[in-house]
């Protein structure tokens, strides 16, 4: 056994020093203290700050914000986000986009818990000069509160979601500066959407998904001078709707999903002639797969 051992050793000797593997083996389960966890404002990079977590709070926040006091782009959300929180918001001076998501926590003694702001607590985005993106989709919005956002002079692109009813949505037509407007929920109305939606007449970018306009609605939307990008996804807009929104001198992409058009050819044509300085294209299949390649010049 010993000549064996000292005759592989005297061969490895000849051939020269091994050379190291490529990619050491992963570590072996050492005893000791685990890693230390990243400090909060690990979620700062640049110019955006991402605090989205069920166990982060105003102080986390508060953190991120003194790391990169000159951000722009905010995503918040965790389980009893309030008014507090955009008190610390309302720091970040530079911000131009805020999104809050959604996050719910279920306690067995309060049961579900989730984003609760106030009038109050939306009216302290006053206070940032520059914002003029708000993502609210996820967040509970009654007339109150719309007012106070509605308040916010300088916001130009607004998603909401969580609406109850139409007369929460009403202070929303006062907003004639936006450009951009999300409201997708189905709790509204079709008179009540298109109340607010005839008001806004500089509104490039408009998605009422999951919402109950109809073809008569087209017409109005169509009149929307500025109107370049429409998205009424699981709606009810047919052909008819469509051959109405080709009448859009603005109009550049439609989104629908797929369904079976009554005249598909008639819908083709009117729309292949009536867009001359611009092009409808169906990002989603309407009744042919020839709409989703189709431009019209």
């Amino acid at each position: 056994m010993t000549e064996l051992v000292l005759a592989v050793c005297l061969t490895a000797q000849a051939r020269g020093p091994v050379a190291p593997p490529a990619f050491p083996p992963p570590p072996r389960n050492l005893p000791g203290p685990p890693p230390p966890t990243p400090p909060a404002w690990a979620n700062a990079r640049g110019d955006r700050i991402e605090l989205c977590r069920h166990d982060r709070s105003d102080e986390h926040l508060r953190e991120l914000v003194k790391k990169s006091p000159k951000a722009t782009r905010m995503q918040i959300g965790w389980p009893g986000l309030t008014d507090s929180t955009l008190a610390v918001v309302a720091e970040a001076r530079d911000l131009i986009e805020l999104e809050i998501s959604a996050v719910v926590a279920y306690a067995q003694d309060k049961g579900p818990v989730g984003v609760a702001i106030s009038a109050d607590g939306w009216r302290a985005l006053a206070k940032l000069p520059n914002l003029r993106r708000l993502s609210a989709s996820g967040v509970p919005v009654n007339e109150e509160t719309c007012r106070a956002i509605a308040g916010l002079s300088t916001l130009r692109e607004l998603k909401l979601g969580c609406v109850a009813d139409d007369r929460v949505v009403i202070p929303l037509a006062g907003m004639t500066s936006l450009t951009h407007l999300e409201i997708v929920q189905r709790g509204l109305s079709a008179a009540g959407l298109m109340k607010v939606v005839v008001k806004l007449r500089e509104l490039e970018h408009l998605d009422l998904s999951r919402s109950p306009v109809g073809d008569g609605d087209m017409k109005v939307i169509a009149g929307l001078p500025r109107l370049k990008t429409l998205v009424v996804y699981d709606t009810k807009v047919s052909d008819e709707g469509v051959l109405a929104l080709a009448s859009s001198p603005t109009l550049a992409r439609v989104t629908l999903e797929r369904r079976e058009a009554r005249d598909f050819e008639a819908v083709l044509n009117v729309v292949e002639k009536a867009k001359t300085s611009s092009f409808l294209h169906f990002v989603g299949e309407f009744g042919d797969d020839r709409l989703l390649h189709t431009q019209f010049p």
